[in-house]
């Protein structure tokens, strides 16, 4: 199910007599593939996108300043994974892909599904993330953002993306006119 929100995902999770959340290990070669040891008790994941460690403790997540055109309560979050003394920060879709859904990674980017202006911040597996294409996820994106970071790249590539001149569309409509009366 894509579209909606935590709210009615939840609701039609009770619907179906599912539990309202579930909790997996986080895998070991997600510590090892992040260049951490893996600890003898792995943290667990909830495939509501909270995380907890090994006493139990839930993990605070944080926006990750992306994409700058949100507000940091719409943005993707990020959470400090810890393991032998050694931390590394992890964005909350890729553990929860990792747990729930590790056998579709290959090549895969994680996609975040929800429609609301939030979407981002709602990592639920599976009504809100899921492994896709790179073409996908770019189609995901509200459309506002794609022209953003399409505007920035440009700039960044010193490409000068002149405006469109007035009524240059209606003279190429008007050459066209001309043309299929004289081919007649």
């Amino acid at each position: 199910m894509t579209g909606g929100n935590p709210e009615t995902w939840l609701a039609a999770r009770l619907a179906a007599g599912k539990p309202p959340e579930t909790w997996k290990p986080v895998p070991a070669w997600y510590y090892q593939e992040n260049g951490l040891p893996v600890p003898p008790v792995p943290h667990q994941i909830s495939d509501q996108g909270r995380m907890r460690n090994a006493k139990g403790a839930d993990l605070a997540d944080r926006p990750n300043g992306r994409p700058r055109e949100l507000p940091p309560g719409e943005q993707y979050r990020l959470i400090n994974l810890c393991a032998g003394g050694v931390k590394k920060t992890v964005h909350v879709a890729h553990v929860l892909l990792a747990a729930h859904c590790p056998e579709d990674r290959d090549g895969r980017q994680a996609r975040h599904l929800g429609r609301g202006r939030a979407c981002r911040r709602w990592n639920w597996y599976p009504e809100g993330v899921a492994w896709g294409s790179q073409s996908e996820n770019e189609m995901d994106k509200p459309e506002a953002v794609r022209i953003a970071a399409s505007r920035a790249a440009n700039a960044a590539r010193g490409v000068v993306v002149a405006p469109p001149r007035p009524g240059l569309l209606r003279r190429v409509l008007s050459i066209g006119r001309s043309f299929r009366r004289s081919v007649r």
